[in-house]
């Protein structure tokens, strides 16, 4: 997208929200206004609430004047504002999100007064509504996420016996096909559905059913490949969920936590700026030594490992055994930000932490304990759940029926579909690119230039990099844009430090930009990181994407 087709997508949107912000900031007594805004609290405001067992991400939380009209008179409160670009539909899910962001702020803000939220929808006229608290919604929503984790959350000992009781099931389908074909979930409700029906599995032509119309572009063989797909995922998530210690942290003691090594107790802050802040140990901690990790003389500690890792920050409570049996928790305030570890002083006394906004939230005089969050990503999960379903879309989606018939079908790549002459890869398998490679690795090149879709296959130390970099060089060569992506950081930044020892043996220029995050980009790679290369543009109009 480039700077003027960004600008026309937000033009839309620019005069409403001028008109609405003038309208709540503006000292006027119009009758439209809701309420008067004092201060912007919060930007995307994450709240975990352990007592109702949720969490949200608040839009916008506001400081309000409110005028209660009943009784004339003006209190001050705190309210989340929800955000909407679409049409102002002020639907049941939209007013559902907000009575229940009303009720977990709750528990974050003592103080706080539960008297609803609002609705601001952006698009042509901003308009603003007050969705009041209600306890009988509230209520519903509590037991449609119990009825939803009983489905969901099946941890247990994983064996041959039960894998099938792992699965999600769901409850059962509403099968109303004026309701399910508007429906954006119905292609991955009608998959799970139909997998885990034993009658609709064995029968695939059974189409009473409305998950049969929704499937029908689907093979037996693919149906299969789907159910045994979805069913290792699961194994897999599960089984991460059941052996990760201290999920719950919160019900913990900060001393437990850093004895475990997952989290430091009796923190403060010594230094801050706009996104970075240093902590260190409270020098009034009492049995606690400055140096980190010093509780338990057996736990061997690899720092380095940490780094990279999300935290969460939260404000903790002085004697926390104490107050644990008053309060009924350890933290005064639970997650009042995440951040990413930076990195550790040498001598472990300070911990750096890059946060993902300002830190201006941040007492500077209360006392933090830092939790290190688990290293197994929910998004990395989530991904491969995704790249499932989008395996089984619909034949409108070319691109998806073509990797079926590889990945599923195991179509063998069809030769000669470059355009390359036969002259041409004479002349490339002589080229001074493959010179330092074996027979083997110059055929699997030339193999994957007839190729639209190939497959790279060696044992470790057979070459594949050295192969991959050759093939890079050659496309760059022949006009080729390259994507290089992996599941690791590592394998990437071995492709790419191999193929900038190629340029500077050969006086080559295979310019690259390496994306990721700063911290796990290899240290000989930085100048070529896309924070490096986009820096210097980052405040002109010369970027763009």
């Amino acid at each position: 997208m480039t700077r003027e087709e960004m600008v026309e997508e937000v033009k839309p949107y620019i005069r409403p929200i001028s008109n609405w912000f003038k309208l709540y900031t503006d000292n006027n007594d119009s009758n439209k206004k809701l309420f008067s805004i004092q201060r912007l609290h919060d930007v995307e405001n994450t709240i975990w609430s352990t007592k109702y067992g949720f969490i949200g991400k608040i839009d916008l939380s506001l400081e309000v004047i409110i005028e209660d009209k009943n009784n004339m008179t003006k209190y001050s409160n705190l309210i989340p504002l929800e955000l909407k670009t679409g049409r102002h539909t002020f639907s049941t899910s939209h007013m559902g999100q907000v009575i229940l962001y009303s009720f977990i702020m709750t528990d974050k803000y003592v103080n706080y007064k539960s008297c609803g939220g609002y609705l601001l929808y952006l698009k042509d006229e901003a308009k603003t509504e007050h969705i009041p608290t209600n306890h009988n919604v509230f209520r519903d929503l509590i037991l449609l996420r119990n009825k939803f984790v009983r489905y969901y959350d099946k941890l247990g000992v994983i064996d041959e016996t039960n894998k099938k009781d792992l699965m999600m099931k769901g409850p059962e389908t509403l099968n109303a096909p004026r309701i399910c074909s508007h429906c954006d979930h119905n292609l991955d409700c009608s998959l799970i559905y139909r997998c885990f029906d034993k009658n609709l599995f064995e029968n695939p032509n059974d189409n009473s059913h409305f998950s049969s119309t929704v499937t029908t572009h689907l093979k037996g063989r693919e149906m299969e490949f789907f159910s045994n797909m979805l069913e290792s995922l699961e194994i897999e998530r599960q089984f991460c969920m059941a052996s990760e210690e201290f999920v719950d942290f919160w019900n913990y003691r900060s001393e437990e936590c850093e004895k475990s090594g997952i989290g430091l107790s009796k923190m403060k802050i010594k230094f801050k700026d706009e996104r970075t802040i240093i902590f260190h140990r409270n020098p009034k901690a009492k049995m606690l030594q400055a140096k980190f990790f010093t509780i338990n003389n057996d736990l061997k500690m690899n720092l380095s490992l940490l780094e990279g890792r999300r935290a969460v920050i939260s404000e903790e409570l002085i004697n926390s055994t104490k107050t644990f049996e008053i309060y009924g928790k350890f933290c005064r305030q639970l997650c009042i930000m995440i951040g990413q570890i930076e990195s550790f002083t040498d001598d472990t006394t300070e911990i750096i932490i890059r946060l993902e906004k300002d830190v201006c939230m941040l007492n500077p005089q209360a006392i933090y304990r830092i939790d290190f969050l688990k290293n197994i990503s929910n998004r990395a999960m989530l991904i491969n759940f995704s790249n499932l379903l989008r395996l089984m879309y619909g034949d409108d989606h070319a691109r998806a029926r073509e990797l079926r018939e590889i990945i599923i079908h195991g179509r063998i790549p069809k030769s000669n579909m470059n355009g390359y002459k036969f002259g041409t890869y004479n002349q490339l398998y002589n080229s001074p690119i493959l010179s330092e490679l074996n027979i083997q690795q110059k055929r699997c090149v030339l193999g994957i230039l007839k190729t639209k879709c190939s497959l790279i296959f060696g044992s470790p130390g057979s070459g594949k990099t050295q192969t991959i970099v050759a093939l890079i060089q050659i496309l760059v060569e022949q006009g080729y844009s390259i994507l290089v992506t992996s599941y690791t950081h590592a394998a990437v930044d071995n492709i790419l430090m191999k193929l900038v020892k190629f340029n500077d043996k050969n006086d080559k220029n295979v310019d690259f930009v390496r994306m990721g995050p700063t911290k796990r980009i290899n240290s000989k790679l930085s100048k070529y990181s896309d924070y490096d290369r986009t820096k210097q543009w980052l405040e002109t109009e010369n970027l763009t994407a």
